[in-house]
């Protein structure tokens, strides 16, 4: 390899480096805001409803490990990201198709199968995204996750205007 493309490829692992969490392959919170800057563009476009789902691990378990158990209970269109020790957040795209619905119960089971955790979800719909940041987004999701804990056991609280308990 010439020394060219040598700084090409060390280059392109930075870009990458920059935006995986090295324990468990999945984004992290640049990539994550990323993708939500993405996502708010497209809904806007399209009316399409979508929603950020910020859990919490209750247990010890390796993030690898974490990793591992929940790609089969993603899509590949979910984007999901670690954005703290055992925090991760996942976007959830056409989240009111039957498809979507199906995604959104699906990472719910998996999670209950894999660890125990607290969760919290931001629905965002077409008339509420004028105002809508994706670090404004991911606040609202974070606080229905700190409700959520407060609820102990497997709690979950979807944002609505305020944390509120949705089971």
């Amino acid at each position: 390899m010439n020394p060219e493309d040598e700084v090409i490829e060390l280059a392109a692992r930075l870009a990458r480096t920059r935006r995986v969490d090295d324990k468990t392959g999945f984004g992290n919170l640049l990539q994550l805001l990323s993708e939500l800057s993405r996502e708010l563009a497209r809904s806007r476009r399209t009316g399409r409803v979508f929603d950020l789902v910020v859990f919490e691990t209750n247990s010890e378990l390796d993030p690898s490990e974490i990793a591992v158990r929940l790609r089969p209970w993603l899509r590949d269109e979910d984007v999901i990201a670690r954005i703290a020790a055992h925090r991760y957040a996942v976007i959830i795209g056409d989240s009111r198709s039957e498809e979507g619905r199906r995604a959104g119960r699906q990472l719910q089971v998996g999670l209950h199968s894999v660890t125990p955790f607290s969760l919290g979800r931001r629905v965002v719909p077409a008339s509420d995204q004028a105002a809508a940041t994706p670090v404004g987004l991911l606040r609202q999701a974070t606080a229905a996750l700190r409700s959520a804990s407060k609820l102990g056991g497997e709690g979950v609280v979807t944002w609505k205007g305020k944390a509120e308990l949705v089971n």
